[in-house]
């Protein structure tokens, strides 16, 4: 799965940008790879006319499947849902912070059972061990 989300630097310690057609740069990543990720460059954040619709043209060729952003315009969004990308709105703040936040809310969204499973821990195993 690749991510995107909209940027006012090139680094993954950069603020996401409040608005999705105002950001300077995209920054591309699979969250379960954190080591290689991607920076793009908007080349329509500063235009007056259509910069929605042309950065979210730009970004849909990027395939992605989730952007995060502080807000989306409308035409922006419903280009975004035409081709079946989520948008996520209303985040702020560093984009690493982000990421992390989202890998402890997929996790807490688990069963928890699946939780068990993937720290490693399960009722069995402490049964078994006499713990």
């Amino acid at each position: 799965m690749k991510v995107a989300f909209t940027a006012n630097d090139e680094h993954l310690f950069a603020q996401i940008e409040p608005v999705f057609e105002r950001s300077r740069f995209f920054i591309i990543i699979d969250p379960e790879n954190r080591q290689r990720y991607e920076c793009i460059y908007n080349p329509f954040y500063d235009r007056s006319d259509a910069s929605g619709d042309l950065a979210a043209l730009y970004l849909i060729s990027k395939n992605v499947n989730v952007l995060y952003t502080g807000s989306c315009g409308e035409q922006a969004a419903s280009h975004f849902k035409k081709t079946g990308i989520t948008v996520r709105e209303g985040f702020s703040g560093s984009i690493l912070i982000a990421l992390d936040k989202l890998k402890i809310s997929e996790l807490m969204s688990l069963k928890t059972s699946e939780r068990r499973r993937i720290s490693g821990h399960s009722q069995f195993s402490k049964i078994q061990n006499g713990d």
